[in-house]
């Protein structure tokens, strides 16, 4: 079987679809990221390798914050449509 698509069939990366407003996205990520960075430097209690883990769910979280903004720009730059 071909994955082969037709010509003329694909026309790049598809719109965003979110049915939430960018800002409502990011918001989400940063809270995500602060309480996940919050959780990582407190509580000396915790093991390391569960505050490690958070670090890591944290960085998570800003690098979706960062890569959604970034897919939303380069959107609108090109001209396709944005879920506003």
């Amino acid at each position: 079987m071909s994955i082969r698509t037709q010509e003329g069939q694909h026309e790049g990366p598809t719109p965003s679809r979110s049915k939430y407003p960018l800002a409502a996205q990011v918001l989400g990520y940063l809270l995500g990221t602060i309480w996940f960075a919050f959780l990582a430097v407190s509580g000396d209690e915790r093991p390391g390798w569960l505050r490690a883990a958070y670090a890591v769910v944290a960085l998570t979280f800003a690098v979706g914050a960062a890569a959604t903004t970034v897919n939303h720009f380069r959107e609108r730059r090109r001209g396709g449509s944005t879920v506003h």
